[in-house]
């Protein structure tokens, strides 16, 4: 733990060190300016230099009914602005870029347990060093992969198949500007499961090839962009994932997403996205085939008075499906000072086979009123109420018995603070 609070102290003391030199090494040939996001660059004569985060926290008091225990109610620090479940989160990302020489790094350090019975864990999301070569042409970073080009960029689906907590690789971008757009390349990776079941038998290197990422984007523009799409396919190797009675899930990841941006053009505003993630491809647990897929569809259209959005969702396995529908509404008056209005969760499940839950007309209600006050573009404070229930398994437990609706109640408030830099 002291090693992990020495790496993390390091590397922001660094950071800050560095860029001081850039701002004395050469003051008549650096410039400071904001880009998009609100980050901060700092353009020398020597490289790119960006620095970009969030703190985010607050309070939650919760409060959970289930018809047969006694209530629960507690207070504890915390954001529910996608900020983990602990007090909050510190996040922290940096890059540099050389262009004398074409070479640069990006790292990211998330920090959300900051006190609790737990120790605290900055964990590091993304730590690697890449060059450029071919006038642009080649990109190859080297390390614990992320940032991709070929990720599903959220929201609802955070997923970049060459990345995890314990996988480190290389990865190959091709950029020909033969058809400007296109980025295509593939990742030689790590193993993504348990490898125990292999025993101590040694790893071929077909083995660890078969573990590979092919990965391509491209984007459509005239005068102006069309649209973007983006995939990528994990493939996976005998190593990993399945015990010895051959039997578990495994299999190849398929992951996309398409974004159209010629709405804009006709109605400033409105833009339509899609993402998806097919897990597993050919694989089988407990003898039969395996198979999910979850797929989001999004609808957007932002107005200098108002932001309005829709999510569909759709989540199918070999015996179950599974819809989403979260509109919301917000209105942005005075440019964006006071942002105000609710969102609405509905979720169904649909069972293709014999299933554990009662019948029942939704799976999860949840309405969620927001009242956010913008202090600058990149702080906030606000308060957010909601009132979620959800069913649960019914068959074989003490709701059956009793005669209840197997009902779980769930509210909380949070009042909540962020800053993006």
């Amino acid at each position: 733990m002291k090693k992990t609070l020495c790496t993390l102290v390091f590397a922001i003391c660094a950071v800050a060190v560095f860029a001081q030199d850039l701002y004395t090494s050469n003051e008549d040939e650096y410039q400071e300016e904001t880009v998009s996001g609100g980050k901060k660059k700092i353009v020398d004569y020597i490289g790119d230099f960006e620095i970009s985060g969030e703190v985010k926290t607050g309070v939650v008091w919760s409060r959970y009914e289930d018809q047969i225990d006694e209530l629960v109610e507690r207070t504890e620090p915390g954001s529910k602005d996608d900020a983990g479940v602990g007090p909050g989160r510190f996040r922290i990302n940096v890059g540099y870029f050389n262009r004398n020489i074409n070479v640069g790094f990006k790292f990211r350090i998330n920090w959300e347990n900051w006190t609790s019975n737990l120790e605290p864990s900055p964990s590091w999301n993304y730590a690697f060093g890449y060059a450029e070569f071919l006038d642009k042409q080649l990109t190859l970073s080297l390390g614990r992969l992320g940032d991709s080009p070929w990720g599903t960029g959220g929201p609802e689906m955070w997923v970049e198949l060459e990345s995890g907590m314990n996988i480190a690789g290389i990865r190959l971008e091709i950029e020909p500007k033969a058809v400007p757009g296109l980025n295509v390349g593939f990742v030689l990776n790590g193993f993504d499961g348990m490898r125990e079941p292999w025993g101590r038998k040694p790893i071929p290197l077909y083995e660890y090839l078969a573990e590979s990422v092919i990965g391509a984007s491209y984007t459509y523009k005239t005068y102006k962009e069309w649209f973007h799409v983006r995939t990528a396919l994990r493939l996976d190797s005998q190593v990993d994932g399945k015990d010895r009675d051959n039997d578990g899930i495994d299999g190849v990841d398929l992951i996309y997403r398409v974004d159209e941006y010629a709405l804009d053009k006709f109605a400033p505003g409105l833009k339509f996205w899609v993402m998806g993630y097919i897990y597993s491809i050919g694989a089988s647990e407990n003898n039969k085939i395996y198979f999910k897929t979850v797929n989001w569809l999004f609808g957007e259209y932002v107005h200098n008075l108002f932001t309005t959005q829709i999510r569909f969702g759709l989540d199918a396995t070999s015996n179950m499906n599974t819809m989403y529908i979260k509109p919301s509404f917000y209105f942005t008056p005075w440019d964006n000072l006071i942002m105000v209005g609710a969102s609405f969760e509905y979720t169904k499940f649909f069972f293709l086979a014999e299933s554990n839950y009662k019948d029942s007309p939704y799976h999860i209600i949840e309405v969620k009123p927001l009242l956010q006050f913008n202090i600058n573009p990149n702080a906030y404070a606000a308060f957010e109420y909601s009132f979620k229930r959800e069913y649960q398994n019914y068959y074989g437990t003490p709701y059956e018995s009793l005669g209840l609706e197997p009902i779980i109640q769930t509210q909380y408030i949070n009042i909540r603070v962020g800053v993006k830099f």
